[in-house]
Parts: structure tokens; sequence; C-alpha cells
């Protein structure tokens, strides 16, 4: 009887040995891990058609197109949200501009270029461009790196077709926060440009 519990116990302990041989195995090679589930819309092109071509007045925007940039947007973790009677379009500075600088980041262009598609389906009395940075460094310093994005992003948009004279920059730097500051994901979020501006349907 006590050679077969020895016996019993001795293979149990075998199999959880082996068991956390294979766990460790998985962790150290990164096949366990927990992946969050993304919502994607099927069949969202990821760069914005060249044949796209959208006249100034909405009533020429038709919905179809409208659709397509809203999904080039949208796959581009692009936010636009209604608030009240104005559209919010907010995109991450961490993905359109160079780290720490005013530069485009190339890859992400034709991301603004449906963004000034977009602005062309609505009639607007003006655009708000507005340019924000974390808490890190000098506060004179992110005021001037927050306007010289909004700036930039302000100057592509004109040469866009979005009339330069709708057009209002601000960089309002660390201020406005959106996210936590204390948080690596949360400064990233705070670091972005928000466009606004109020749509006035036209009424035929």
């Amino acid at each position: 009887m006590r050679n077969h519990s020895r016996q019993y116990w001795g293979v149990g302990a075998i199999s959880r040995y082996i068991l956390v041989l294979i766990c460790t195995a998985m962790m150290i090679t990164g096949c366990y891990h927990k992946f969050e589930e993304e919502y994607v819309p099927a069949k969202c092109p990821e760069k914005i058609s060249d044949n796209i071509i959208l006249a100034p007045l909405p009533k020429v925007c038709t919905p179809a197109a409208n659709r397509q940039i809203m999904c080039v947007l949208r796959h581009q973790a692009v936010q636009v949200n209604r608030v009240g009677e104005d559209m919010q379009i907010i995109i991450a500075s961490d993905r359109l501009f160079r780290p720490v600088s005013a530069n485009f980041n190339e890859e992400y262009l034709h991301v603004l270029k449906a963004v000034g598609l977009l602005l062309q389906c609505y009639n607007k009395v003006d655009v708000r461009i507005e340019g924000y940075t974390d808490c890190c460094g000098c506060e004179h310093r992110n005021e001037m790196l927050s306007l010289a994005q909004s700036k930039k992003v302000a100057k592509y948009l004109w040469e866009h077709g979005v009339d330069s004279r709708l057009l209002y920059t601000k960089g309002y730097g660390m201020l406005n926060p959106i996210a936590n500051s204390d948080t690596y994901y949360g400064r990233a979020r705070n670091r972005r440009i928000e466009i606004i501006f109020r749509d006035h349907p036209h009424w035929d």
C-alpha cells in the first residue's frame, strides 16, 4: 500500500513539475499573452483612395465618400466626435509628428489628407486647430511646440483645399489634459492635435 501511494505521489509530482516548466517556457517565449480585442471595420482601406474628389460644398460630398473617409480615420485611431453643435477631430501627436518636433511623420500624412477631405464635407464658419503636449519639460517650450504643430497642420490643410481664412491656430502646451498625466499612456493621449469646427448645414 505504501509503495502504491509513493508511486502515485511520484507521478503527481512529476506532472506538476512538467506543468511548471511548460508555463515558464511559454512566458519566456512570449506565447502566454493576453490580447485585447480591437474592433477594425470590415474592408476598411489602409490608405485613402486617390480617386476621391470632393467639392467644397457639403451637398456634393456623397455619403459613400464620407463613410470611406470616416473608416480611414477610425482605422488609424483618429477620434471624430460631435460635441453639441461642434465637430471635434483628435489626432495623436505621436503618430502625426516625429518625436518632440513639428516635423511630420510622412507615413501618417495620408490620414491628415483624409481629415482635409472630411472638412470639405461640412459648411464651416471657422476651424480651430489646437495643439497640446504632456506635462513633461519646460512650460514655455511646450507651448511653443504645440503652437508650431498646430500651425504645421493648418498649413497642410490649406495646401490641400481648406480655405486659409477659416483656419485659426493655438498652442496650449500642457493645459487641458484629457488623461491621467501620471501614466505613460495618459501622457501619450495628452499629446494631441484637436481640430474643432461648427457645422452649419445647407438648407435647399
